[in-house]
């Protein structure tokens, strides 16, 4: 007998074992009946990342209604009881946005084709010599309105100006004929991926605002109603800051941005010195600063010997400097300056035509060299190199000319300069002049 209690100990516990899974069986089925309501949750922010998207869809875990900023312990019960019920397939809600769908439409804008997709934002600097900056701003305006662009701001001696971007070189071929490039910076940069991520983002964002919108319209508790409406006002504060964002890179990637400057110093290195010769810095400063008063003297000294053009007579000479002009405010200097190592013409004439364009701004042509016809003295000093350019000053044009004579031991500078028209009439004399001075 006692085998067979034994054996009935056994078909005891399984008929028993039996009975607590038909119990809990049906509630485990339910449970998961119940689950997909859970899926109708918010499952991305608007500002979540890529990578935190991506976790969440191998995780397939569902966020909660606490991590999208709603406090409200109810919500997610509400939520359940409206999703779990019997109602029909119409009146469902649409299926959430889950962080796969994300990651998926990442994936699809990376397999587009990148050279069609690419999103690029030009900009462009330019700095000119010109003789007349008014007239070649206007040009410069015109070309871009010419080409579908517009002027977007006009400073001194410069213009900035947005242009389509297919033809931004177009534009800049143009603008570079006006006259002698001195500088020229080209940046693109590739914000493609920028402009995906606020697609996305934006594409999610409203996803979630319409899908709460949903759950507005269902929700029964007061608290519930109240923490929905506070996310949906944030929502549309980020909606509205991802929108400006977006139009801000598709303006920037179909017009670009050029900034023309005439007559302008080329940006320097912040480490880079001045060059230690002074009186190359002093070039043309009466040319640009008409209202200095001129030296004057009463007993001229030592000076440099050369023949004064017809209608010009001196009012200052002294320390091998001689100063004259000449009726129409038309003004004339030469000086005599130590030649270092003795120098060859070559150097200091590209020295004095670096410094007028790209420090003082005063755009000169290519020399001309004449011979001397006076006495000299030194194997560097039987030719004259001539520059000659005019600029604006105080609205008006003016004219520059600029003779440049290395001897041996000196280096001779010969400048005048005055309203363009007068200056004009005083060429040919200026230039004889400079052929009869006396160097050494």
């Amino acid at each position: 007998m006692k085998p067979t209690f034994a054996w009935l100990k056994i078909i005891i516990v399984l008929v028993v074992f039996v009975l607590l899974i038909g119990i809990f069986l049906p509630s485990l089925g339910a449970a998961r009946r119940l689950a997909p309501a859970h899926e109708y949750n918010i499952y991305v922010g608007a500002g979540m990342h890529a990578a935190d998207e991506a976790d969440q869809a191998r995780s397939r875990r569902p966020m909660s209604a606490g991590a999208y900023g709603i406090e409200s312990a109810g919500i997610g019960v509400a939520m359940g009881r409206a999703y779990a019920s019997d109602a029909p397939a119409s009146a469902a809600p649409p299926a959430s946005l889950k962080a796969g769908d994300v990651v998926q439409a990442m994936e699809e804008q990376s397999q587009q084709d990148p050279a069609a997709e690419r999103q690029v934002i030009y900009t462009g600097r330019l700095i000119i010599a010109v003789a007349d900056v008014q007239a070649a701003i206007a040009f410069v305006r015109a070309q871009a309105e010419s080409m579908g662009g517009h002027m977007q701001s006009l400073q001194g001696e410069g213009i900035t100006v947005r242009v389509p971007a297919q033809r931004f070189d177009s534009v800049i071929d143009r603008i570079e004929d006006l006259g002698e490039l001195r500088h020229k910076s080209i940046n693109a940069q590739d914000v493609t991926r920028e402009f995906q991520d606020t697609e996305i983002q934006l594409r999610t964002a409203r996803t979630s605002y319409d899908r709460l919108i949903t759950l507005l319209e269902q929700a029964e508790k007061t608290e519930d109603v109240i923490a929905i409406e506070k996310e949906l006002r944030r929502l549309k504060t980020e909606i509205d800051r991802i929108e400006t964002r977006r139009r801000y890179l598709k303006d920037q990637v179909a017009l670009a941005t050029l900034t023309v400057t005439f007559n302008a110093k080329v940006p320097q290195q912040p480490t880079e010195k001045p060059i230690p010769i002074r009186w190359l810095s002093e070039l043309a400063f009466e040319l640009l600063n008409p209202q200095a008063p001129p030296p004057m003297n009463d007993i001229f000294r030592a000076g440099v010997t050369f023949d004064l053009p017809e209608n010009f007579v001196r009012h200052y000479q002294e320390g091998y400097v001689t100063m004259a002009m000449a009726p129409g405010e038309v003004g004339l200097k030469v000086i005599r300056h130590n030649n270092y190592d003795e120098g060859p013409l070559e150097f200091w004439l590209s020295l004095v035509r670096d410094t007028l364009i790209d420090r003082h701004g005063v755009p000169v042509g290519e020399p001309m060299t004449e011979h001397l016809n006076g006495r000299w003295w030194g194997k560097s000093s039987t030719e004259v190199a001539v520059l000659e350019g005019t600029k604006t000053v105080a609205a008006e044009p003016h004219g520059y000319i600029v003779g440049i004579i290395a001897a041996d031991r000196h280096v001779y500078t010969y400048e005048a300069w005055g309203p363009e028209a007068a200056l004009a009439t005083h060429r040919d004399a200026i230039i004889e002049s400079m052929m009869t001075l006396r160097a050494r």
